[in-house]
C-alpha cells in the first residue's frame, strides 16, 4: 500500500491530538472548580436540611472521577479493543489511541 498522507502524518496527528487534549484538561479542571465553588457550595450552605451540604461536599467532587472512568472504559474498547502484544512506535496511531485512553483513566 501507498501512504497517501506522507511519512509525517502520524507525527502531525499525534501533535494536534495531544495538544488538544492537554488544553481541554487544563480548562476542564478550572471549569469544575468554578461550577462547584460558584454554584453548588453556596446553595447547599443555605439549605434547610443539615445533611445536604455534607452530601454535596463529599459526593459532588467524586462525580467527574466516576464519569471519567466510564469514558475511559468506553474509549478503550472503542479505540483499542483487546490489547495485543507487540512493539509500537511512539508516533504510531496505536500509541496515540493508548495515550488518549490513558488521559481519561
Amino acid at each position: 500500500g501507498e501512504d497517501h498522507w506522507g511519512q509525517d502524518a502520524a507525527l502531525v496527528l499525534s501533535f494536534f491530538a495531544q495538544t488538544t487534549m492537554l488544553v481541554i484538561n487544563l480548562f476542564s479542571g478550572a471549569l469544575g472548580h468554578v461550577i462547584f465553588s460558584r454554584f453548588l457550595y453556596p446553595y447547599t450552605l443555605q439549605a434547610k436540611q443539615i445533611w445536604l451540604p455534607f452530601i454535596v461536599i463529599m459526593i459532588a467532587p467524586q462525580i467527574p472521577k466516576i464519569v471519567s472512568g466510564f469514558i475511559a472504559v468506553i474509549l478503550k474498547w472503542t479505540l483499542i479493543g483487546r490489547y495485543r502484544e507487540g512493539t509500537h512506535s511512539i508516533y504510531s496511531t496505536f500509541y496515540l489511541k493508548h495515550w488518549l485512553v490513558e488521559q481519561f483513566a
